[in-house]
């Protein structure tokens, strides 16, 4: 049995799921206190639960003092059991897809709604769990983090209490962009005021300075943001209609409350397969955008005409995956050559205990 423990545990891969072997072979150690072997192997159910394959019911029945007493031939099934879970909890890339998952990383719940990505200088900034914005290094260690992004003025005039997918403007000062809406779940109609914006914040200090509305003829809330390669253009979505912005004037000029909302320069109408877009980003000549499809999430690609900067109607199926208790909500998308991937995708669980991205390198 023991054996067969251990070629199980070889089988585990990397991330939550090594983590997860390493804990299971503490417990299976004849050398190591009963205590500490039940403490392993609640650790390594809980790291199943978090992976969305075992629910905490289960840690009711494997009860700490059970645990402890349990003797070793008794605790080799039940490490079999968990570890088989935590294989099994990594999910099969589906058939189309064209990228590969090379990892997880879990991460504090304030990094929920957006991620976004600032080559100079190697740092991620998020935004979340609904307002607040946070900056930290390419392994994510904190740098800065603000609970409320969105000041207190702006939320009393405007009444935006809820950011989206985040994008970093190099060439517009710099400069973040997040997008605003109205969000209060428990209203008859959570989009309480049927307006959106974009906020410009400093990406360092992540202070506010100045947000721009957009014409509600248009677009009744902004969910995420993307500014394109040459920074000309600040993407997003309506529905199932592109729109895009002139970059250039998103500026102290046109700064809310006074002045004039933007009206789009680019307005592509019906190309998106679904309106549940909930983040973008440009890699090479492709737009990539996050859908959520309800009973799954996925990654779709649209080529960009790299003179005129228009997004095309040939959409390509990138990334696929089957939604469960712990790949459930669909957020922000970065491009950043950091945390071994390519291609960062946050896919969140059902219950918000912790954040989750998830790297992916090209298949080919």
């Amino acid at each position: 049995m023991s054996g067969s423990v251990d070629r199980l545990l070889t089988l585990a891969p990397g991330g939550q799921v090594g983590a997860g072997a390493r804990v299971l072979r503490l417990a299976a150690s004849p050398s190591r206190p009963w205590k500490s072997r039940a403490v392993a192997i609640r650790a390594a159910v809980w790291l199943a639960w978090a992976m969305g394959v075992v629910w905490p019911a289960v840690l009711s029945e494997w009860s700490l003092k059970g645990v402890a007493f349990m003797s070793r031939r008794a605790l080799l099934p039940l490490i079999a059991v968990v570890t088989i879970a935590l294989t099994a909890g990594v999910p099969s890339a589906g058939a189309a897809d064209l990228w590969t998952e090379t990892g997880r990383s879990l991460t504090s719940v304030n990094y929920w709604q957006g991620i976004t990505f600032d080559a100079a200088t190697g740092t991620f900034t998020f935004d979340g769990p609904a307002q607040g914005l946070w900056r930290t290094d390419a392994q994510l260690a904190r740098l800065a983090g603000r609970s409320a992004g969105i000041p207190s003025t702006v939320m009393g005039s405007e009444g935006w209490n809820h950011l989206g997918d985040l994008s970093f403007d190099a060439a517009g000062g710099p400069r973040l962009l997040v997008p605003l809406e109205c969000y209060y779940p428990t209203a008859s109609d959570p989009n309480t005021c049927h307006t959106g914006g974009f906020g410009v914040v400093d990406p360092v200090t992540l202070q506010w300075r100045y947000y721009v509305k957009l014409d509600p003829a248009q677009i009744t809330k902004a969910m995420w943001v993307e500014v394109s390669p040459d920074s000309r253009w600040v993407w997003t979505s309506s529905g199932t209609d592109l729109l895009a912005y002139d970059a250039t004037q998103i500026s102290p000029q046109r700064a809310g409350p006074a002045g004039t909302p933007l009206t789009a320069a680019k307005r592509i109408v019906g190309v998106l397969r679904a309106p549940g877009v909930s983040g973008a980003a440009f890699l090479g000549d492709r737009l990539y955008l996050a859908f959520d499809r309800g009973s799954y999430v996925q990654v779709l690609s649209y080529p960009v005409d790299p003179t005129t900067g228009d997004v095309g109607t040939a959409w390509r199926l990138e990334i696929q995956r089957t939604k469960t208790s712990s790949l459930y909500e669909t957020e922000g998308l970065a491009v950043a050559a950091a945390l071994g991937g390519t291609l960062h995708w946050q896919i969140q669980p059902q219950i918000p205990f912790y954040a989750r991205i998830v790297h992916f390198v090209p298949a080919s």
